[in-house]
């Protein structure tokens, strides 16, 4: 259900409005207006997303009016009304005011009867057409994960609708063969009783089972005893508070912890992105214009010439500019949102030469990234920390994201970095599920210690605080922090277990962990090199902890950390993906295995990488 519906102008005057709730909050359209149509972060007929809520909108640009409905998230599965609804409403408001609008005399209308027949319509029309589509099961490419998918942002729409219709072809010949084969020889499990003792006494019999193989009842003797570890076995197998985990740490890694010290004793170092500024503005001589031969600029050399940039030749431009971006790992919509953004200043710009040309896109492009990737919030630990140890109490980071992104990993590298800045650091092992999550984190923990010199048993500078597996990691992380508040530990690193962003249980036990630990920062941890798969995992770890929580005003993810950027070359788009998606900033980036390869993003590095020729 449409929380809010609103016709607005582009300076954001409220025309006319429409309220199915009539507490709803104007606070994600005022967001909205003050990012998307201040600001100019996306094109036309996009979503865009705040607190708890989506926003669908259309900008006119005859009428130069914006149309804008509000829905919860919750209900996103439920409104794909929406946007026919948007196209039918700014067709006929358009139409319907067209004289008021040329005078520049319309201020307020009642148009409420009109849209509610409008509003009913949609609705009607969308049930009808998911109650015929949930009769017929959908093939993978018919869903909308696939056109995220790497073959699915790569293929046309034509493509891709002849890829559904030969397989399903292929389905339904599949399924023809399958009848014809179970015709063919007589179904003998329909038999009635009666039918079973005539086909005896002429002989016919039942068809044979087969011979069950002599070794079979020694199967079943040896399937009853169960090999389920429990009670004083499981314990005995228990290695999470073997001592030995401890002291293992190499001559080479004690050497290099120990440098390591001396490079983060300043703090974290800004990441520095190898760039090439020969290349940045493409070849003069370069007829061919392809990207790799001169970046994002080469695109350029066919329009100049003319007197002015037009919407006629820019838009092919700017198709390269997206598939360029797109190979540099920002996400397919992302990518369009930047190139709408680039397009929306071009338009109508004076140029001369070529050189002109290039310093309006490299201006309004960077410009674009600089403000996605400048972070609203500046995140500032050692500080708060320090304020918090002021107060008696210790700040927590949660570390969360899907398995295998090397969240254990970089947390180490986190309390190495605050080992270097004299803070005193308790790390919960909350991930109570995965083997061997405990003893990485025991393992790290007794590395850091050799490395710093730690001999205080009793009094340890970093400890890990576990409770074994098959836990609750919430009641972990809380008891972790009790006892960080009595030991007098500056900070709580709270480990939590890799999980899918649609493992629904999972996703509940973490709502639940945040709940009731209070954090005071909340980290997603992803990987720089998988893109578009990136932007739908943090999306969807956002709406978990949106829709999970009970709390009326729930807590999201504050800050990300990028694993892996040190493999993804000069392909760093999944920088500009996730930051834009979601307007956190990227609070690091791991660059190594070494506990010293933590930085900070450059942001004006990463710009220059993007804008760089693909490399081949």
């Amino acid at each position: 259900m449409l929380d809010v519906f609103t016709v607005l102008t582009r300076g954001g005057l409220v025309l006319w409005c429409f309220q199915s709730v009539q507490q709803s909050t104007f606070d994600p359209i005022n967001k909205f207006i003050e990012d998307v149509l201040i600001e100019g972060k996306g094109g036309s007929q996009e979503t865009y997303h705040v607190q708890n809520y989506g926003i669908q909108y259309r900008i006119d640009a005859a009428s130069d009016l914006v149309f804008v409905a509000m829905f919860s998230k919750g209900v996103e599965g439920e409104i794909g009304y929406v946007g026919p609804l948007l196209d039918t409403v700014v067709k006929d408001f358009t139409k319907r005011y067209k004289d008021e609008l040329e005078e520049g005399v319309l201020q307020s209308v009642d148009y409420t009867k009109v849209f509610e027949k409008a509003y009913a319509l949609k609705r009607e029309e969308f049930i009808a057409e998911q109650t015929t589509k949930s009769k017929t099961a959908r093939i993978f490419e018919e869903t909308e994960k696939y056109t995220r998918s790497t073959e699915g942002t790569i293929l046309t729409k034509k493509d891709i609708q002849k890829k559904i219709e030969e397989k399903k072809k292929q389905l339904d010949d599949n399924s023809n063969d399958d009848d014809d084969e179970s015709g063919s020889e007589e179904d003998t499990t329909k038999l009635t009783m009666k039918e079973r003792l005539e086909r005896l006494k002429k002989g016919k019999g039942s068809p044979r089972k087969p011979k069950r193989s002599t070794s079979s009842s020694s199967t079943v003797a040896q399937n009853k005893t169960s090999t389920m570890v429990v009670g004083e076995s499981r314990r005995n197998l228990d290695r999470s508070t073997d001592k030995h985990l401890k002291d293992h740490i190499s001559p080479e890694e004690l050497k290099q912890g120990r440098e390591d010290i001396q490079l983060l004793s300043g703090g974290v170092m800004d990441l520095e992105v190898d760039d090439d500024d020969s290349g940045l503005l493409g070849q003069e001589d370069d007829s061919s214009s392809s990207s790799s031969a001169g970046g994002i600029f080469g695109f350029f050399q066919r329009i100049t010439g003319t007197a002015d940039l037009t919407e006629e030749n820019v838009k092919p431009v700017l198709e390269q500019m997206e598939q360029h971006l797109m190979g540099k790992n920002v996400a397919a919509d992302v990518a369009q949102k930047l190139c709408a953004s680039v397009g929306e200043k071009l338009i109508g710009q004076k140029k001369g030469t070529l050189t002109t040309i290039k310093s309006v896109v490299k201006e309004s492009l960077n410009s674009s990234l600089q403000q996605i990737l400048a972070p609203r919030r500046q995140f500032n630990i050692l500080r708060d920390a320090k304020d918090c140890k002021g107060r008696g109490i210790p700040y927590s980071i949660v570390f969360c994201g899907v398995n295998g992104v090397g969240k254990s990993t970089n947390l180490a590298k986190i309390a190495f970095w605050l080992l270097t800045q004299k803070m005193r650091v308790l790390i919960a092992a909350g991930d109570t599920f995965r083997s061997g999550a405990v003893e990485q984190l025991l393992t790290h923990c007794g590395k850091l210690r050799k490395i710093f010199n730690d001999t205080d048993d009793d009094n340890p500078i970093v400890k890990v605080f576990d409770q074994g597996y098959g836990k609750n990691d919430a009641q972990v992380a809380k008891e972790a922090l009790h006892l960080a508040k009595t030991n007098k530990y500056d900070i709580v690193l709270i480990d939590t277990a890799g999980r899918m962003q649609n493992n629904e249980p999972l996703m509940r036990s973490l709502a639940q962990l945040v709940t009731i630990t209070h954090p005071n920062l909340i980290l997603f941890v992803g990987e720089a090199l998988v893109g578009n798969e990136a932007v739908d995992q943090l999306t969807k770890f956002n709406q978990a902890l949106q829709n999970y929580s009970p709390d009326t005003t729930p807590r999201t993810i504050d800050g990300i950390l990028l694993t892996k950027f040190d493999t993804v070359d000069d392909k760093v788009g999944s920088a500009i993906s996730m930051t834009y998606i979601t307007g956190q900033p990227i609070v690091f980036v791991g660059t190594g295995q070494h506990y010293s390869d933590l930085r900070n993003l450059n942001i004006a590095s990463v710009a220059k990488a993007l804008l760089q020729p693909l490399k081949k």
